[in-house]
């Protein structure tokens, strides 16, 4: 597991990282590695690496921890996870657009180690099926990195959050029943969404992370907004 901290103030740098070294030492798990970051350059060219990202809001040179979100979810809009990290904790209501796993209390660090701990428990749980490339070979995708669900003729199309599409045979009802407290809900007949990926929604249209508009189905919305509001709850 690779952790990365953005923050420009390396005392600030410092201090998480050496909470984070406690946590780990706290749980005896040694297979880790922390990474610091103090521009976005550097950040930007190892972001493929890390798992899990704390990232200051408040930034120097007119860059607010928003706009690196932004940034790196151009370059990849599934990866890392990101933890917002401030002083001022007004701010969290903005960071739902960047789908924030947490947003953390600077006063408050222990927090930091029930954000590590509900990753490393996400990732634990994660649900794998088979399913077949487009080349048709056989393999197996994590549901957890699934952006949506698509039925489209007879097949099941999984559109991941690496831009890949697998193809899987089967039922969207079933899919969305027994993976549900994976995330995944039915918002219309032809859709599953995983609401880990949802950067917004009203009551018409739910937009994935990757910028994709998926309709709700009228007799679905209600559930879906009960849902959705419980998911954001518990994730924060």
């Amino acid at each position: 597991m690779v952790v990365g901290i953005f923050d420009d103030e390396i005392v600030w740098t410092n201090k998480i990282a050496n909470y984070i070294k406690d946590y780990f030492m706290l749980i005896d798990n040694k297979d880790y590695e922390i990474k610091t970051f103090a521009s976005l350059n550097a950040l930007i060219s190892e972001i493929a690496s890390i798992n899990l990202l704390f990232l200051d809001v408040e930034l120097a040179n007119n860059m607010s921890g928003f706009d690196v979100a932004e940034r790196i979810q151009e370059i990849d809009p599934a990866k890392p996870t990101i933890c917002f990290l401030t002083s001022h904790i007004e701010f969290a209501r903005q960071g739902y657009r960047f789908n924030a796993f947490r947003y953390i209390d600077k006063l408050h660090f222990e927090e930091i180690d029930e954000a590590i701990a509900a990753y490393i428990s996400s990732v634990a749980k994660a649900e794998y099926i088979d399913c077949k490339t487009s080349d048709g070979i056989d393999d197996r995708i994590n549901l957890a990195e699934a952006l949506y669900i698509e039925k489209r003729d007879r097949k099941i199309l999984f559109h991941m959050s690496d831009g890949n599409i697998y193809y899987g045979e089967g039922n969207l009802k079933d899919l969305a029943q027994k993976y549900g407290k994976a995330g995944l809900i039915q918002v219309q007949r032809s859709y599953i969404v995983n609401m880990k990926y949802i950067r917004g929604a009203d009551s018409r249209v739910v937009i994935i992370i990757d910028g994709t508009e998926i309709t709700i189905g009228r007799e679905r919305y209600q559930n879906f907004k009960k849902c959705f509001f419980e998911w954001r709850r518990n994730s924060m």
